[in-house]
């Protein structure tokens, strides 16, 4: 330790109680000290329910989600028949900006109003697509150029079926 925190323990050490509890709640009532104590402290597990079994806190979900676009399966290896975004062949993805090549589709699904948006990577700053968040704010995907929009992911599916 420093000398100035051995100090700073040498005269808390020297204090009365009463004088320790309101130097602690001073030090704990900082936002800064507030903050860095929240995020080392171990978060609590997740108590059990009165049925015995487990239950775990999920994480919120996004308002949107984007999923690279490479063609449309209607049915999976088993025969199986597809619905929905189930049928747009590719992966979920965060970054975008990483994981697609330039000329490559990708769908932005957005939560909050329901709407499918087929995008092209272009990588230039000037193409945008926005999707707007639950608070009231947007979001802002750089370099995406969007082609058409859908209320749902079917009808996305039917008409870029035979385009890629």
């Amino acid at each position: 330790m420093s000398q100035t925190v051995d100090r700073i323990i040498s005269i808390f050490k020297a204090m009365s109680r009463v004088e320790k509890i309101e130097l602690v709640t001073a030090i704990a009532t900082d936002p800064d000290v507030k903050a860095e104590v929240e995020a080392l402290s171990p978060k609590a597990a997740a108590a059990p329910s009165s049925g015995g079994k487990r239950r775990f806190k999920t994480k919120a979900k996004s308002s949107w989600w984007i999923k690279s676009f490479t063609g449309v399966s209607n049915e999976d290896a088993s025969g199986k028949k597809l619905k929905g975004t189930f049928r747009a062949d590719g992966v979920f993805i965060k970054n975008y900006a990483e994981k697609l090549g330039v000329g490559d589709f990708c769908i932005v699904h957005s939560r909050v109003n329901e709407e499918y948006t087929v995008c092209e990577y272009t990588k230039g700053s000037s193409d945008q697509v926005s999707v707007p968040n639950e608070d009231g704010t947007e979001v802002v995907f750089a370099g995406l150029l969007a082609h058409n929009s859908y209320d749902n992911a079917n009808a996305l599916c039917d008409e870029w079926a035979s385009k890629l």
